[in-house]
């Protein structure tokens, strides 16, 4: 999920919690193995994302070794 700009303005709800200087948003969902969602890694920003495709590949590939560890550390 990627907002490059304008996150306070598409999700008014964020801006009241966060706070309104906020630009941008990108995140990604953590799924296990068998396709469970575990949570989220995911940040905001200030200033508006300039490149959101690299962004978006730079999570994918941080969430499935980061799912897959907490899967395996899962007590």
């Amino acid at each position: 999920c990627i907002h490059p700009a304008g996150v306070t303005q598409l999700l008014p709800a964020v801006a009241d919690r966060i706070g309104r200087s906020l630009q941008s948003f990108a995140g990604q969902p953590l799924i296990t193995s068998e396709g469970r969602v575990l949570g989220w890694i995911a940040g905001y920003s200030v200033r508006p994302l300039q490149n959101p495709d690299a962004v978006r590949d730079l999570l994918a590939l941080a969430a499935r070794p980061l799912a897959r560890w907490i899967e395996d550390h899962d007590d």
